[in-house]
């Protein structure tokens, strides 16, 4: 997780504007930054899928363009950009946390405390009768499982949060605040 700081020089107002004109209403369902309030719109030329509320926006890259055929491309370890706006006389300031979505970072705590704790009490004394050492094995099978998904998961997801960013910087004109 990242998080950045950027200034706009434009009000809020216009910021979710510029950024509403550049995506069009999305048709189908799209799960995308809970909690935000607003409409999920997608950009269809830059691929971005964006959430936008009055005073929040979730941004995450529209995979559905990376295909050849119908199949549906998903990935559940892409970055996310999710950013709060704030006044600030005529700009508008962008606090901004890159990373993967929070519940995936939860559900990742879940699984590999799971395969932790059973690793670890399957090998104590008193419970390798009642596991077995096949069972053991399977327990390290499930948390190996878990981190080659998540490292081919951010393998894919790589250059997302350059391209999210620049998009912002395209539509929205930010730059890094000081």
């Amino acid at each position: 997780m990242r998080i950045v700081n950027f200034i706009a020089p434009f009000p809020r107002e216009e910021c979710l504007r510029r950024l509403r004109a550049t995506v069009q209403k999305d048709s189908g369902p799209v799960v995308s930054g809970f909690g935000i309030g607003g409409s999920t719109w997608i950009a269809r030329k830059s691929g971005v899928v964006v959430k936008i509320g009055d005073t929040k926006i979730c941004l995450r890259k529209s995979l559905s363009g990376q295909t050849n055929n119908s199949v549906q491309i998903n990935n559940s370890f892409q970055t996310y950009l999710f950013g709060q706006l704030k006044d600030d006389g005529g700009q508008t300031r962008l606090k901004c946390r890159l990373g993967m979505h929070p519940l995936v970072i939860a559900f990742l705590v879940f699984w590999f405390g799971i395969s932790m704790f059973l690793i670890h009490f399957s090998r104590s004394s008193s419970l390798l009768n009642v596991f077995g050492e096949r069972h053991v094995v399977a327990f390290l099978l499930l948390g190996s499982l878990g981190s080659a998904l998540l490292i081919f998961g951010r393998y894919r997801a790589r250059g997302e949060e350059k391209f999210l960013i620049d998009f912002l910087r395209r539509t929205i004109d930010v730059r890094e605040a000081e």
